[in-house]
């Protein structure tokens, strides 16, 4: 993006932003809106709605250099530092996933599984709180519990649950079930990593080159952690007890294929928004 002299009008900062991520962006307009709001410290309505509103030589120094970043593929999520989740904003940095929408469903189906009851829930992974959190704050009679391997993972939950005042989340350090303390629940959720390794080459440069990839990948073709959450939940769960996964859309046909039938009464499966199958639910007998 070339170096704007003096000052700059917000459609022009806009426009030359928007060229910059042409190549780079699936939506360079957005992020540059996105990102001039964010090098201004308004809201992005603001920009739009205000078109003369003025941009100082500091400010546009700050959206070039964002273009600059965006254009080497940094999400813009990381950059601003938060992202719009369910019904709040959660902040997140490199140290967790971004939220996205799939996982946003995975909410709503507990939520309405379980709309009047009193339960206790554990988040396996829960990276920034996404999940845990819009769930507590939905359900503030429910008692959850959210782990992760990231000791940092967990300090942005932390950071989310005081800022949305979330009270009723306890946060652990731990890997899938190790440090629960013969704890019991009645329902386990989790977005778990299950993208292959082999499927590392073909995702987009703004996930693999930024994304934490111990949230991403797992051995045995994605398949690993599922296989550890499938087995091991039983011990964790109280009887009839529920387990809920976000999966890979191609992952179906293979979890029924490991599912011990003895130990799960039922098994099925919840297309997402795109009608593929992105959700796996597991009923303990």
């Amino acid at each position: 993006m070339a170096k704007t002299a003096g000052r700059a009008s917000i459609k022009e900062l806009i426009r030359e932003g928007a060229g910059t991520l042409s190549k780079s962006s699936d939506s360079p307009r957005l992020d540059a809106e996105v990102l001039l709001a964010f090098a201004k410290g308004v809201e992005r309505e603001k920009i739009l709605l205000t078109p003369t509103i003025d941009i100082s030589p500091d400010e546009v120094e700050r959206f070039i250099g964002l273009i600059e970043r965006r254009k080497n593929f940094e999400p813009i999520s990381y950059m601003t530092g938060k992202r719009d989740f369910y019904k709040s904003v959660f902040e997140v940095d490199r140290s967790v996933l971004i939220p996205r929408p799939e996982t946003e469903e995975l909410v709503e189906l507990v939520l309405k599984k379980f709309d009047k009851e009193s339960i206790e829930l554990l988040d396996v992974g829960t990276g920034s709180g996404c999940i845990a959190l819009s769930l507590a704050l939905e359900r503030p009679e429910w008692k959850i519990t959210a782990t992760d391997i990231s000791a940092e993972a967990l300090e942005v939950t932390y950071r989310n649950a005081v800022s949305l005042g979330a009270e009723n989340v306890k946060l652990l350090e731990a890997d899938i079930f190790d440090g629960l303390d013969g704890a019991f629940f009645d329902v386990i959720i989790s977005n778990p990593p299950y993208i292959s390794l082999k499927e590392k080459k073909s995702l987009p440069v703004d996930v693999k080159g930024f994304e934490p990839h111990h949230a991403l990948f797992a051995e045995n073709d994605g398949l690993a952690v599922l296989e550890k959450l499938l087995a091991g939940a039983p011990a964790r769960l109280k009887k009839g007890g529920m387990l809920f996964c976000e999966i890979g859309f191609d992952q179906k046909g293979r979890i029924e294929s490991v599912v011990d039938s003895a130990i799960w009464k039922r098994v099925s499966f919840k297309n997402d928004m795109r009608g593929m199958p992105r959700m796996l639910i597991a009923e303990l007998k």
